[in-house]
């Protein structure tokens, strides 16, 4: 891996490596600052610092979880917000599941059968991983490569509309009572 000049590195959680993504931070953030009276703003604020800080003084590609909660931690010390950090802790990261890195993973001749098995095991293994934010991008493709065609026809809307419901239902009933989950699925 080349890390960038200016790149915001890695964050290792667990088995996976996730971006250092500003919504995620900032909703852990307003999370613990809204109990002690805080605004949105004021995470946003202190967000920014954050991010700017591990843009510029960190040259390390990956860092480990454990590693930005006391980043945050020292600089909610720093700006005199000792009441939040009682409140804090670092939410579970946003999961990106590309349909169509799946769907291309199955080969040149993808069977639905197959593909939906794998993307019931891979929304399982996201949903048990505690995520409290899924997004779900490439759905045009996906489709386009599981039925082999270049055009965009009735049975791809078919099969898209089928995918999402899939999706949506397997993520509410692996999910159900664990809290807040958010769903994003993208063309």
């Amino acid at each position: 891996m080349i890390l960038l000049d200016d790149c915001l590195p890695l964050v290792r959680c667990g088995k996976q490596a996730v971006e250092m993504d500003e919504r995620w931070i900032t909703e852990s953030l307003f999370e613990a600052a809204a109990q002690t009276g805080r605004s949105r703003w004021w995470a946003e604020q202190v967000t920014s610092g954050l991010l700017l800080f591990f843009q510029h003084d960190v040259r390390e590609q990956e860092v480990d979880v454990s590693y930005l909660e006391d980043s945050i931690r020292i600089i909610l010390e720093k700006v005199n917000a000792k009441d939040v950090m009682p409140h804090f802790h670092l939410l579970p990261p946003r999961a990106v599941l590309c349909l169509e890195e799946l769907a291309m993973s199955l080969g040149n001749c993808p069977t639905e059968l197959h593909f939906f098995k794998k993307l019931r095991n891979e929304v399982g293994e996201r949903i048990s991983d505690g995520v409290r934010s899924l997004h779900f991008c490439g759905l045009r493709p996906c489709v386009k490569h599981l039925l082999g065609t270049r055009d965009w026809r009735r049975s791809c809307e078919l099969l898209s509309s089928e995918i999402v419901q899939v999706v949506t239902s397997d993520c509410f009933r692996l999910h159900r009572g664990a809290g807040r989950l958010d769903l994003i699925i993208s063309s």
